[in-house]
């Protein structure tokens, strides 16, 4: 488990990197800004891999799922509020596998081996609803006429996110 967390997690961090490389060269002034918002992201990700390797069973695994997918909507919804498309369609599909592959079987684990009259029902409880605010809050932060609605890459990602928040 620690493996495919920390795999998973590295090919976030290739993958924003790569994302960037096939731009128009930027002023140094961006690029110092994209560096240091990358850097904090990749570190938190990071972070959020080691716990979720570390966690012991499924309800400690969702948990540290939603906190990744909430750091990945915290950046989606700052990207979507500077218009950039390429960046909320990026990150879009992150937040999108993180939930998918990672938040959804675990929590679908931890209903099947929690008693729904244990301690641990409410964390369980919470868990999904901090996730499903999540999937609202980014559906919200991304309006639906202007450049970022007129991208295919955004509109794409936001079917996914929207496909996941059917099922919650």
């Amino acid at each position: 488990m620690r493996r495919s967390a920390l795999t998973l997690f590295t090919a976030v961090a290739l993958s924003a990197w790569v994302s960037a490389q096939g731009t128009p060269p930027l002023t140094a002034e961006v690029q110092v800004k994209q560096f240091k918002n990358n850097r904090i992201l990749i570190e938190n990700l990071v972070d959020h891999g080691i716990y979720i390797s570390n966690a012991d069973d499924s309800l400690a695994r969702a948990e540290a799922c939603q906190r990744t997918a909430r750091t990945l909507a915290n950046y989606l919804e700052r990207a979507a509020g500077d218009g950039d498309p390429d960046r909320v369609a990026e990150l879009a599909g992150l937040f999108s596998q993180v939930i998918r592959e990672g938040l959804m079987p675990n929590l679908d684990a931890a209903k099947q081996s929690i008693n729904p009259k244990s301690p641990r029902a409410d964390i369980l409880k919470r868990v999904n609803t901090q996730a499903r605010g999540d999937l609202d809050g980014v559906l919200k932060s991304i309006p639906a006429e202007g450049k970022l609605a007129d991208s295919d890459r955004v509109k794409a990602a936001l079917r996914a996110i929207q496909e996941l928040a059917g099922r919650f």
